[in-house]
């Protein structure tokens, strides 16, 4: 026999999971284990012809071999089946939203953190495609509505709405839950209300306001919730807590809309029960003493209100007096505020509260940017009526005084200094699990995407992946989730995923520490890993894989060009930090997520049209060595720009600000860029739009000339390539292009040996080249080209164009390169010769006669060489 239970006092959640579970296991017979909640027995009054529901007295429990259990996950709440039931012999599977601990003696928890436990069975009943009536749908909604208090309790989930949707949309009647969720209070219970307001209390413990009434009732009232609900509703209040004593027992009854008050925790304490939003227990008096637990335990059980200094911003970015509104303009632009203080300048000592004289916001800005004052300082036109808070004060007193006086910033003060600031967005922020992402829409002053929660579930894709990958990706999510940390895959692996490209450096990004996860990861594994403390970051090597892993982190550039300063952040600042919005996306590997693109800039459909968008104006500006990884990217995906990022990096190249830059990170990336795209044909163009090599702070222009060189230059190499050389046609390009580079700046510039002497030797190509074609003789004029790299023979073949050197040049290559003698030193020493200087003297001279035509087998080189040595014997 199969059996559907729930808890004693069955509430509406739990009679609807129950009837829900016999939909999905047709064999299984719901059966109350105890006591009814009164909204059920109404229920049932109505609809016990409709619903066929047996109680544990009707059953024999040894003949039971499976039991659903709906609602909790605590034997102790089963009544008699917990002391009734052998239940190492029996199939257990539970449903249950409420949290608990691992459950040893269930085969199968299905539980989930949802807001009612109806909702996990209309999962499965929606993916099972289970047909339900009109009844049983309202029974089910009834569950769901009663349990998340119409959606408004926080423990409300997405799916409860969802299950929710799908109930209406099959026949569920909001007239009929309505009469049940919103009856009116019957007499004993107006007049249960009447005695209670009176006693209300208002306290405060931790941080965390709530109400607590209390009273002795002459009987027994059935219903109280019902009146705790209209007390609730009646004062606006977050959370209320009812002690009513009646018939020698005391019911506590607890409501909040508070996530720092779990109500059934609470009750839990008192040996009752509930979810956070609701809960009830039954305690023993006298009151007084019932009262005096009941707020030993909220002391003790309440979470610490959030306070300031945990969300606040710091260090504060500043403003000087005299600090003039165009320069205060760029700083807003800069940092994406919408205002900064005012301070005096206190030359690198703690910023007093009294040294805080103003604010200057982009409000006061519009009202003088059409003055021409944008020369003045700020000290005539910021606000100066500041408002401080303290930094132990709640961010509800913070919210409290942003409404008062209607500003959206507040410096915080600890002991007489100013330590942080909060504005509107870091409420905002700590009210929202997750990210608000258009809180960041400024952030980094003038954004060029609209930035939206978008997500794509990309699982089916990562059928295509190795099997070894997936391995990684599972273990590595299995890890996040016993650590409590999102992980997420990032950059261009992301990019390569959507474009089914193979990609094996894996670029992770955690919002929780790094070596913990790593080293686990790497034990996991059996390999070592590494680790870089000061920058949070990590990396290990797993078959042909290369894992790096980073702390999630936002970054702002004091100067332009300079090296970023980061702090940790989460994933949608992470993500706003990077350069383009198809390098910007992520994929979450945590369980709850797992496989789910993260797009907050479109990155996505920039892949699906081709495009290589900016994310924000002053990206350029920050770092313009992004306009190489720009080209990059473009040249490899075959991806165009889009319009206005093209024009951006235009303007920062044309501004040349790189006093900041850092010219062996642009050396290393134009290397990288010659290196890789050399032979694209879209290079030469691209340069001539983005003369990037200019970054390495001189006057660079792809010039005609420039355009008429590299083809030349093209040419010569691919006539040398012909004749079998192996050249570094990507380091010839980049020297053609840093001819003019000037010795200050070559000094300052890590160049190898080789580019240094192709330098010279480009910049010295009259010269070189006068010297080394003077020698007539052809053994003479090979011994000097023999000499040179194959860089360097390319170069002359593509600047020496007159008929004469290059028909010099092209003998050399065509006829004299290839003639090599037969005879070496060890048939000298054959033919008598001792060791000494007269080897290499004798094979000059033969070499020559071959150069000259004169000798051309092994035996005409073997006689010239008797002939020699018997010259020098004499």
């Amino acid at each position: 026999m199969e059996i559907v239970v729930s808890h004693q006092l069955t509430d509406l959640d739990g009679l609807a999971a129950m009837f829900a579970a016999a939909k999905i296991y047709p064999e299984a017979r719901p059966v109350f284990v105890g006591r009814l909640h009164q909204m059920v027995k109404d229920f049932m009054a109505l609809y016990r012809d409709e619903i066929n529901v047996l109680y544990v007295e009707d059953i024999d429990l040894n003949q039971v071999t499976r039991v659903i259990i709906c609602d909790t996950s605590e034997l102790d709440r089963l009544g008699p089946l917990e002391d009734n039931i052998n239940w190492d012999e029996v199939e257990v599977i539970v449903y249950d939203h409420h949290p608990h601990d691992e459950l040893t003696w269930a085969d199968r928890d299905k539980s989930q953190k949802v807001g009612s436990a109806t909702t996990i069975l209309i999962q499965e009943i929606m993916s099972a495609a289970i047909k339900i009536d009109a009844v049983e749908a309202t029974l089910f909604a009834l569950g769901i509505y009663a349990d998340t208090g119409n959606f408004a309790h926080l423990n409300t989930t997405a799916a409860d709405l969802e299950a929710a949707a799908y109930l209406l949309k099959n026949g569920a009647k909001i007239k009929v839950i309505n009469q049940f969720l919103q009856q009116k209070l019957d007499n004993d219970q107006k007049e249960a209300l009447s005695q209670f307001l009176p006693s209300r209390q208002d306290l405060n413990y931790n941080g965390v306001k709530f109400s607590l009434f209390t009273g002795k009732l002459n009987k027994y009232v059935r219903g109280l919730n019902k009146v705790v609900s209209r007390i609730k509703e009646l004062y606006h209040l977050p959370t209320v807590f009812l002690l009513a004593e009646a018939e020698d027992q005391i019911d506590l009854i607890g409501r909040s809309s508070d996530e720092a008050v779990n109500i059934g925790r609470i009750c839990d304490r008192f040996g009752g029960g509930g979810h956070p939003g609701a809960g009830a227990a039954r305690l023993n008096p006298p009151l007084k003493d019932a009262e005096t637990k009941l707020k030993s335990v909220l002391k003790t059980e309440l979470s610490p209100r959030q306070i300031v200094s945990s969300i606040m911003s710091a260090p504060v970015r500043t403003l000087s007096p005299e600090t003039t509104i165009a320069e205060a303009e760029k700083a807003l632009d800069r940092y994406g505020h919408n205002g900064l203080i005012v301070v005096e300048d206190k030359e690198g000592k703690p910023i007093l509260e009294e040294d805080i004289v103003g604010v200057f916001s982009r409000r006061d800005l519009d009202k003088v940017k059409g003055h021409d004052l944008m020369h003045a300082p700020v000290k005539g036109y910021m606000s100066r009526d500041v408002v401080t808070i303290n930094a132990d004060a709640s961010i509800q007193d913070a919210q409290e005084e942003m409404v008062h006086y209607n500003i959206g910033r507040l410096p915080v003060i600890d002991d007489g200094k100013m330590v942080g600031i909060i504005t509107r967005t870091d409420l905002l922020d700590a009210y929202y699990d997750d990210e608000s992402p258009q809180h960041y829409q400024h952030t980094y002053g003038s954004s060029m995407v609209e930035i939206e929660a978008r997500k794509t579930d990309l699982t089916g894709q990562f059928n295509n992946l190795t099997a070894k990958l997936k391995e990684l990706f599972k273990l590595c999510s299995s890890l996040s989730a016993s650590m409590d940390s999102r992980l997420f895959i990032v950059g261009g692996m992301v990019r390569d995923f959507v474009l089914d490209i193979e990609n094996k450096d894996l670029d992770l990004v955690i919002e929780g520490q790094v070596e913990p996860f790593l080293a686990s990861l790497a034990k996991e594994l059996d390999v070592d890993y590494q680790y870089n403390d000061r920058f949070q970051t990590g990396s290990l090597n797993y078959y042909d894989y290369t894992l790096d892993l980073a702390q999630a982190r936002s970054e702002y550039y004091p100067t332009p060009g300079s090296l970023p300063e980061v702090e940790s952040a989460g994933i949608l600042e992470d993500l706003f930090r990077r350069d383009f919005t198809v390098n910007a996306m992520a994929i979450a590997l945590f369980p709850e997520e797992f496989g789910y693109l993260y797009d907050y800039f479109n990155g996505y459909q920039d892949i699906k049209n081709e495009t290589v968008r900016a994310l924000h104006r002053f990206s350029f500006l920050d770092d313009p060595t992004r306009i190489i990884r720009g080209i990059k990217l473009s040249l490899s995906l075959d991806f165009n720009f889009e319009e206005e990022t093209e024009n951006l990096m235009q303007e920062a190249l044309n501004r040349g600000e790189f006093t900041g830059l850092s010219l062996n990170r642009v050396l290393r990336e134009l290397k990288d860029l010659f290196y890789r795209f050399h032979d694209n044909s879209e290079l030469p163009g691209v340069l001539k739009k983005l003369p990037v090599v200019k970054l390495l702070d001189f006057s660079f222009e792809f010039t005609e000339k420039t355009c008429r060189d590299w083809k030349r230059l093209e040419e010569s190499l691919a006539y040398l390539d012909s004749k079998d050389y192996n050249i570094k046609e990507w380091e010839v390009k980049l020297v053609l292009l840093l001819r003019n580079l000037p010795g200050g700046i070559r000094s300052k510039i890590n160049l190898t040996n080789k580019e240094e002497q192709l330098l010279n030797f480009i910049n010295r190509l009259p010269e070189n080249t006068e010297n080394i074609f003077a020698f007539e003789e052809p053994v003479e004029l090979a011994e000097e080209l023999d000499k040179l790299e194959p860089e360097e023979l390319a170069l002359i073949h593509c600047f020496k164009e007159d008929s004469y050197h290059r028909s010099r040049l092209e003998f050399y290559l065509n006829e004299l390169r290839n003639i090599e003698i037969e005879i070496d030193g060890n048939d000298l020493i054959d033919l008598g010769l001792k060791p000494g200087p007269e080897i290499r003297e004798i094979l000059a001279k033969v070499r020559k006669r071959r150069y000259q035509g004169r000798i051309k087998d092994r035996e005409s080189q073997l006689e010239l060489a008797r002939k020699l040595i018997k010259e020098y014997q004499k």
